[in-house]
């Protein structure tokens, strides 16, 4: 499906909305489902649209770097992330322990 095609998709879909959210208005409870529906379309259609423009960005030639779009590292790459303090309490009960020991010794 071509750009074209999937903008006209997306028109499609935003006109059966706009019917059907008139037709809400008009007092036609029964037409809401429809027209949510429509519109989460156009939303699936519309994130499909931005990922095949980027794609197509990418495979014109002259084209170096897509702005906006960024690279993700690797996890692997990422450094790992600092040890973490020994909590505060721990190093308070060894101390008091010492000074126990030291007392009955």
């Amino acid at each position: 499906m071509s750009l074209s095609d999937k903008v006209a998709s997306i028109r499609s879909h935003l006109e059966t909305a706009q019917r059907e959210v008139q037709a809400l208005e008009g007092g036609k409870k029964a037409s809401a489902p429809r027209a949510r529906k429509s519109l989460q379309e156009v939303k699936k259609l519309s994130h499909e649209l931005r990922k095949v423009i980027v794609e197509h960005l990418k495979s014109v030639k002259g084209v170096k770097e897509v702005k906006g779009v960024k690279e993700v590292k690797p996890a692997e790459t990422l450094p790992p992330p600092p040890p973490s303090p020994e909590p505060p309490v721990e190093k308070a009960l060894v101390s008091k322990t010492k000074r126990l020991v030291k007392r009955k010794a």
